[in-house]
């Protein structure tokens, strides 16, 4: 299996981390909140706080908020910014993504506030990749604004061992799944990254049982066009060689079983206590985890759900967390 060593995997994701930290270092952060005028038939200006850093401007209802209610990336879209200050009346700031309908319009507590956030808002957007290319795809698709995105070259540098990936299919049983499970997401996998620095995924699927596949493989027969959306979560873990031992002969007992997906699963009565012959895919994710030690021996890994590795779930991991979610964008240039 030979995946990359603990030093190897841990100093690669920090290296491509520190990178990327570095070309925003320079930049201003700003958190507070604005009025943001509403783009639905009844417009009106809402309250939300708004955070500024590293090229991405990001709303929440609250502040307390883990996951935002929008999100600008400027690097995987074109904008253009619009100041008009009124002495006397509401001072509005304006942002314009290219090639689409939709302006952000925001309004400050008072014109010098607003101005504050406009000269900061321009230096991260100079600074950006939409500013250097005229990048149209994203903001072409609807309500782009959503979601946290990532270019698949971004992905493909910062994926590590032990990181998640996330799937919603476009076909009826995928839609069925998600309805009967609540959730954005009806296929899970593990991210592994070998030490010839290839990028594979361990999944278990109905067609092919547990496998290991490489990235290249996987966007080469053009298998992402599959899914609606494809979401990455880093695992914010110290990799140690124990750990990647254990997840490597996992691996070598699990590669070729039967996908299984049980009545008892459907109806929540599962439990580990027999010999597996075959895995769900949440269920071989959750089985990796534990013997990895991320997730308690005692954890029954057959009762988890694709929904259950997101945001809409709370996963207790032991001595580690999975960072935000990002859906992963195939269309626009690698950087």
């Amino acid at each position: 299996m030979d995946v990359r060593s603990d030093s190897e995997d841990s100093s690669y994701f920090n290296m491509m981390q520190s990178l990327m930290d570095s070309s925003t270092a320079h930049l201003p952060e700003r958190c507070g909140w604005l009025l943001k005028r509403t783009g639905n038939p009844f417009k009106k200006w809402q309250r939300r706080y708004f955070v500024l850093k590293s090229k991405k401007l990001r709303y929440y209802h609250k502040e307390t908020d883990t996951k935002p209610a929008g999100s600008l990336n400027f690097d995987l879209i074109t904008v253009s910014l619009q100041l008009t200050l009124h002495p006397t009346g509401h001072s509005e700031l304006v942002l314009q993504p290219l090639c689409s309908q939709r302006r952000f319009r925001l309004q400050a507590d008072n014109s010098k506030d607003l101005e504050a956030w406009a000269v900061s808002v321009n230096e991260h957007i100079s600074a950006s990749q939409g500013r250097l290319t005229n990048v149209m795809s994203v903001s072409r698709t609807s309500k782009f604004w959503r979601w946290d995105r990532i270019t698949n070259g971004h992905f493909r540098a910062m994926a590590a061992t032990g990181d998640v990936l996330l799937f919603s299919g476009r076909d009826l049983a995928s839609k069925a799944q998600r309805f009967l499970t609540r959730s954005k997401y009806d296929h899970v996998a593990l991210l592994l990254r070998y030490s010839s620095d290839q990028l594979a995924i361990l999944e278990a699927t109905s067609l092919e049982g547990v496998q290991v596949l490489l990235w290249t493989d996987f966007l080469k027969f053009k298998w992402h066009l599959m899914y609606s959306r494809l979401v990455y979560r880093p695992l914010e873990y110290e990799r140690s060689g124990k750990m990647l031992r254990e997840l490597e002969l996992f691996i070598r007992e699990v590669r070729g079983m039967q996908f299984q997906l049980s009545a008892a699963k459907l109806m929540g009565k599962s439990s580990d206590s027999e010999a597996q012959k075959g895995y769900f895919c949440s269920e071989l994710l959750a089985t990796a985890f534990k013997r990895c030690g991320l997730l308690r021996a005692e954890t029954v890994a057959s009762k988890y759900w694709p929904g259950h590795f997101s945001t809409e779930k709370r996963l207790e991991l032991q001595s580690a967390r999975l960072g935000e979610e990002l859906q992963i964008d195939f269309e626009p240039p690698d950087p």
